[in-house]
């Protein structure tokens, strides 16, 4: 019987790698062998119906139904003769069936087994479990299926509570990468709740949806992760006991809360205890340490507190990617949100927006020519619900975080700058209504421009030069103290070790590495190692030195190499930092994940503390990149109101260059 284990463990390894003809020839052969030992009877074989429900799902995904169907059956009446059907593998098996069913659109049969195997496995797993909380979500598309809105939204909602709850529990003392398996799980859920929302939602789903939006957005990068380092560096030997204890203890709860019922009492686990035992010395945590306070205990806002920061005039908007529907076609869901209520306006067209559309979008900006195409499709929608607002915030997602909203263009003469104020946010869930002073009364700054790369293969930027002493004559007039280096002094050293500045300008070449194959391990002539392993490798800044790799003087692993990733920007201590402005090309640019935002330099820079920042989205014309940031100085010096004196001095540079490939690269994101 091992042997046979052996061959199904293989099976299912070609069927992960798409090799199915080779896994279903393993899979009979591992059948065919069970079915001739003569001291069982396949009838009542356990072994026998977990290949052939094997078999069954590979069946499935070969798109052979009628054969899953026959092989699921067979596997159910084996499970009913040697235990009963209300055996835990019974209810697995009838959920996978009843899946089948809802897949081919035969709902009364979908209807049948997955209730049944609800109550199996609520029964035998936790009403807590994911097969659990799976199974409410394919109650939930049966129902919408089946037009009982009410029953679909009650199934989703109740499976979407209790997978906040388990984000609530366990997923702040996860590692990044903890974070990243266990939400590549549960965001499935929250699409297909979006997308419910997109076809069918009403007053009451809309609500519901921008509250689990306010809940997840942006949830995987966040400051805990610095946090973590800071408690363990802090030299509190007790605080780190307790908190490396509190750490093991919900690792323990994430892992039981995967068992059945019956492993939990088998092992004598006693959840209850271990989650008294966490909560306790959580409380204890935040009475030693504000850090871990303010990192572990933040709460989600309401939706009404949301709208009660809204004032006259103002509007919010939160865009979401639409995966998940009940085709394969993706959309845009954008909520529009006004003090006394939530809208929504769906853009059906998701695969031409992320596609064909964004090409066109960036060859006119490329090509400098006018664009009477992108407003049309990407927000005039939005706009017909935005109304006469004076102030928009936007939460992005998908493409939208690629595009320059003031720069679509309205008619011959108006883009968006003109028509109103936007300010984009990376979560409506810290929305601050109003004006944002910055850091106009913090006067300090380090200024970074002009790096000695020490290659000629990497294109020198005296521009830049010239923009941060021109940049440090406006602050040195306004009374600040800013520390300036270029040339060989503009190092990735200095910039790391930055702490209470309550502006940092970065003026130099940015890098991302969109898809990066398995051949690729260099940019700009720079070797990268490992940035398929980790994403925030393939985004970051390059300083002094960076060009010396060429000539092996430096490794990755090197403390100073000239090379700024993303990943190092994280751990930085920006915590008192207003505002980066990061000056260089496609500096805005990363891997844009659904519901996450761009994965590169700006998320980075925010959750190692910054409050706003400043970053390009497309190559950028270096006089008009110096004119820019010498007008917005000005301004915000003399305002005090950061997106104002933003959105003046793109107006501004607008009048010497009409096209927005001059003005509108330049986003601002506050965090």
């Amino acid at each position: 019987m091992q042997y046979t284990r052996l061959q199904s463990n293989l099976a299912l390894l070609y069927q992960q790698q798409g090799n199915y003809k080779e896994a279903e020839a393993i899979y009979n052969s591992s059948i065919s062998a069970i079915i001739k030992n003569p001291s069982k009877n396949k009838k009542t074989n356990p072994d026998y119906a977990h290949m052939i429900e094997n078999l069954a799902s590979l069946y499935v995904l070969m798109e052979n139904y009628s054969g899953a169907e026959k092989l699921y059956l067979e596997a159910l009446a084996i499970y009913d003769r040697k235990f009963d059907n209300r055996y835990s593998g019974y209810g697995l098996t009838s959920a996978r069936l009843g899946a089948l069913y809802l897949q081919q659109r035969k709902l009364g049969d979908a209807e049948n087994h997955l209730i049944n195997a609800e109550g199996i496995i609520r029964r035998t797993f936790g009403a807590q479990h994911p097969y659990s909380v799976d199974l409410q979500i394919q109650l939930g598309v049966l129902y919408w299926l089946k037009d009982d809105i009410s029953k679909a939204d009650n199934n989703f909602t109740m499976a979407l509570d209790k997978s906040l709850e388990f984000v609530g529990r366990y997923f702040a003392p996860m590692s990044d990468t903890e974070k990243a398996m266990y939400w590549k799980t549960l965001q499935p859920r929250f699409e297909k709740y979006y997308a419910f929302t997109a076809a069918v939602g009403n007053e009451k789903i809309t609500h519901n949806a921008f509250q689990y939006r306010l809940a997840t957005k942006a949830m995987l990068l966040s400051g805990t992760t610095k946090v973590k380092a800071q408690i363990l560096q802090s030299g509190d030997s007790k605080l780190i006991a307790d908190y490396q204890t509190w750490l093991d203890q919900k690792g323990s709860l994430a892992h039981y809360y995967s068992m059945s019922q019956e492993d939990l009492e088998e092992q004598k686990v006693n959840l209850d205890s271990i989650e008294r035992a966490a909560n306790s010395l959580e409380k204890s945590l935040s009475e030693q340490s504000g850090l871990f306070n303010a990192a572990y205990n933040s709460t989600t806002p309401t939706v009404e507190e949301i709208l009660a920061k809204l004032k006259n005039g103002e509007k919010a908007v939160e865009l979401i990617h639409v995966t998940s529907g009940l085709d394969s076609n993706t959309a845009f869901l954008a909520l529009v949100i006004s003090p006394d209520k939530i809208e929504k306006v769906t853009l059906s067209n998701g695969d031409e927006l992320d596609g064909k559309y964004f090409k066109l979008y960036r060859n006119l900006i490329r090509l400098k020519k006018a664009d009477s195409y992108s407003y049309a499709k990407y927000w005039q929608p939005i706009d017909n619900l935005v109304g006469d607002a004076k102030k928009v915030y936007i939460s992005l997602d998908g493409v939208y975080n690629q595009i320059s909203i003031n720069s679509l263009q309205v008619s011959e003469n108006q883009y968006l700058l003109d028509k109103r104020s936007y300010v984009i946010v990376s979560s409506l869930r810290d929305l601050k209504s109003g004006s944002n002073t910055g850091s106009a009364q913090k006067k300090s700054a380090s200024l970074f421009g002009n790096p000695q790369y020490g290659s000629s293969s990497i294109d020198p930027l005296p521009g830049t030069g010239k923009e941060v002493v021109a940049v440090k004559a406006i602050l040195d007039n306004a009374g600040y103290g800013s520390m300036l280096k270029t040339g060989e002094n503009a190092s990735e050293t200095t910039i790391k070790s930055i702490k209470d500045k309550g502006l940092v300008h970065i003026a130099t070449h940015g890098f991302f590495v969109a898809d990066p194959k398995g051949d690729q391990t260099s940019v700009f002539s720079i070797p990268l190692y490992n940035i398929n392993e980790n994403i925030l490798l393939r985004s970051g800044l390059l300083m002094a030195g960076a060009g010396n790799k060429e000539n092996g003087e430096n490794s990755l692993t090197a403390a100073d190499n000239g090379i700024l990733t993303s990943y190092e920007v994280l751990n930085m201590n920006l915590d008192n930092t207003d505002l980066v402005v990061l000056s260089a090309c496609e500096t805005g640019l990363g891997d844009v994940m659904a519901g996450e935002g761009v994965f590169g330099l700006q998320r980075a820079f925010m959750v190692a503390g910054a409050s706003n920042v400043i970053m390009s989205l497309w190559k950028v014309d270096d006089e008009a990149t110096q004119k820019l940031m010498v007008l917005f100085y000005k301004n915000w010096l003399q305002s005090g109101d950061m997106e104002n004196a933003f959105a003046k001095a793109q107006k501004e540079v607008k009048e010497l260059y009409k096209h927005p490939y001059y003005w509108g690269s330049f986003v601002l994101l506050r965090n």
